[in-house]
Parts: C-alpha cells; structure tokens; sequence
C-alpha cells in the first residue's frame, strides 16, 4: 500500500515495525509496548555529535525537503564569542624540562557542538601561548563529567612526539599554526582526566535491590584452614597472609562450596596466622560469576565489599587473625 500524498514514504525504504497486541475473542484487549520486543534498543545521541551526524544524513540526501517536501531549515549554532564556559583549575607546567604546557577544565554553561567546542579550544590555546596545551571540556552540573571531550593542542614542530600514526582513537584537526589531537568519550569518566584530577570521586553503579549479603569467615581445624562463605562456587580470591609473625606470603583459592580447605604453604596445627581475603575485581572473574555478581559488583554488599568514592575499584576484603 502506497499514499501518494505521504512524501516520506515515497522516499522511504524499509520496513515499517507493527507492536504486537493481546487478542482475546477477536477483539483487542492490550496492546503489547513497542518497547517489550527483545528486538528493542534506545539509542542515545549526545547534544555533542549532533551537527556531526546531521551533515552526514544531509550529504546521503536525508533533509525535510527530500522526506517530507518541507522547506530546509538552517539550524543556528551559537556564537563562540559568547561566554558560554567557565575556565577552571588552569595550571602551568614544563614540558621536556624547558617547554610550557597549559592544562585546563572547560566547564560548559551550555550544550555545545564538537565543531564549537574546537573553536573555543583553539582561542583557548593561542591565548595561552603555550607549546602544548591539555583542555578537558565536561558539561556542568555533572561532577564526574559526561561526553568528556579532551583536546591536546601543540605547536606544529612537536607533531612527532604526539601523533600515534597507528591509533584510531584520536582525531587529527590541523589548524596550521596548531595542532589538535582530539579524543571523544562517550562515558563518565576519561582517563586522562581522572588522573589529571586525582580528587574526583570515583562513580559506581547503585547497589541492585536484591543484593546479597555477603558472609565470609576463615576458621581453624585440628589440621588446616576453612573459608566459609555464601559466594557462589567458581568465585576466585586473593589472600595474603603471614605465619607466627614471619614473611608475607600469598596464595589464590577458588571457593568449592559453602566451605572450602585452604592449603596455605609452610602452615603447621598451632601457628598463628594473620591476613586479609581479598575479593578481586568483578572484570578478572570467570563470566558466569561477573554475570551474576555485576560488572561492578552491584549485586554484592555487606561489609566485606568495599565500595568508596576515593577509589575507582570494587572489591571485596577481610582482615583474619587466628591463633
């Protein structure tokens, strides 16, 4: 079936998804969510990349006019000349002992194009006359920033000790005089931003209403060790541990069941053993169990888990002494 009168879709090609609907006695009683196909995915476009993509779709000849016989209309962008961020902690440096590097946060007051932002950046950066420049552009009103945009400008004769002709990661804008090496992150927090700012808050993911409690205990027999713990059997951990008081040593265990025999090297019945049980990060578990305990072990809590905003990590840890 064709309307003649729909421009869009005249131009259109592809397939038109129908939800489905709950049918009883012939009749509509519920209409099934679009949103409930497995097939279903939203998809979120940062405000960052929207001139980007809309060039694109423009040059492919996707437009008002082409879809729907509308009149284009110009989007206007703004200004740069406007006060439209706030510059925050700059700091001047050496560079190779003898060069200036200025580093920056560029605080955002408004939504801004990757294309606005290079214009900023670059003013920023001849301002500064500096030979290299850092500039990290985060939205207000986000403490760990989101879509951090990281700008690193340097003059043209120092190309070579920051062009990575083998990464693709980074984008290269040549400004003449200045040289830009741009990279987008499309999550909370970049790398080179959180160690250039040490005292951020490190962000976690919520902590799942189901969570379980997690128990664990080491206790002594008349001839080793057991751990006693409700982690799941596959779960791996790290303890170190020394005997009467002697060297620190190490060893991994695997937890087997609800009770697990640890052999620990050198121990004899009677020693004094003193250590910590270390659960290791979701990422260096075995799927199954990173599945179910959560990339960042947002199923896990208790006091075993220790979970901080002064540390990037989730993991888990417990002090024993037994005598």
């Amino acid at each position: 079936m064709v309307d003649e009168e729909n421009k869009r879709m005249l131009k259109q090609k592809g397939t038109f998804a129908i939800p489905g609907n709950e049918i009883k006695d012939d009749k509509i009683v519920e209409i099934i969510p679009f949103e409930n196909d497995g097939s279903y995915e939203e998809v979120v476009i940062p405000f960052e990349c929207h001139e980007e993509i809309r060039k694109e779709l423009e040059d492919r000849g996707y437009t008002r006019e082409n879809l729907l016989g509308e009149n284009n209309e110009e989007i206007q962008y703004i200004n740069t000349d406007k006060n439209v961020i706030q510059l925050i902690n700059p700091r001047v440096t050496k560079f190779r002992g003898y060069q200036k590097k200025y580093s920056v946060t560029a605080v955002t007051n408004m939504l801004l194009t990757y294309s606005e932002m290079q214009k900023i950046g670059y003013k920023i950066a001849l301002k500064s006359k500096a030979d290299v420049v850092w500039i990290w552009f985060k939205r207000d009103g986000a403490p760990n920033g989101i879509n951090i945009v990281t700008q690193q400008w340097f003059k043209r004769a120092l190309k070579p000790f920051f062009i990575n002709i083998d990464s693709e990661d980074d984008e290269i804008v040549d400004y003449g005089e200045l040289i830009l090496s741009e990279n987008r992150q499309d999550g909370y927090v970049c790398s080179a931003y959180y160690y250039n700012h040490p005292d951020m808050p490190a962000k976690h993911l919520a902590v799942s209403k189901n969570a379980i409690t997690v128990n664990l205990d080491i206790k002594k027999s008349s001839e080793f060790l057991t751990l006693c713990t409700n982690l799941l059997k596959g779960t791996k951990l790290f303890i170190t541990y020394k005997i009467n008081g002697g060297e620190e040593r190490s060893t991994s265990v695997t937890v087997q069941d609800a009770k697990t025999i640890i052999t620990l090297e050198g121990y004899q019945p009677g020693d004094q053993v003193s250590g910590d049980v270390t659960l290791i990060m979701s990422i260096l578990q075995d799927k199954n169990i990173m599945d179910e305990y959560g990339i960042d072990y947002e199923n896990l809590t208790g006091t075993f888990i220790c979970r901080s905003e002064k540390e990037s990590m989730v993991y888990g840890r417990k002090h024993f002494f037994i005598k």
